[in-house]
């Protein structure tokens, strides 16, 4: 199984901005993605999708923006709302803009958390 705070940490090594930022920005995520009412949308998927994305990164021109949009993509969900990737991708801007994300980089990202909509 895929650490999630080792990939976290690693993703997150060369933002501009307070460790405690970072820690608690994953720690909310986290929160998100281990409520018990979660059975797909989980740290499970989320684990899944990062391993993916490792086995193909030489094939991925921006990995980075790739792996933010699997750790933001879901972390708004309730099954009987509409909006979760529109929730999803202002959760993720907050987020991005907070750990200094270049504004190109959170715009691509919040272009694929709602491209996952359909």
């Amino acid at each position: 199984m895929i650490d999630l705070l080792n990939e976290w940490t690693e993703l997150t090594l060369n933002c501009n901005c307070d460790e405690a930022i970072k820690l608690d920005i994953f720690n909310q995520i986290h929160k998100k993605y281990s409520n018990k009412k979660r059975f797909y949308h989980n740290t499970k998927h989320i684990e899944a999708l990062l391993k993916l994305s490792n086995s193909f990164k030489n094939k991925i021109s921006d990995l980075e923006v790739v792996k933010y949009s699997i750790w933001f993509h879901d972390v708004i969900y309730q099954a009987w709302k509409k909006d979760n990737e529109e929730q999803s991708a202002k959760f993720a801007i907050k987020s991005l803009m907070s750990l200094g994300l270049d504004k190109d980089k959170i715009e691509k990202i919040s272009q694929y958390i709602l491209l996952t909509k359909d």
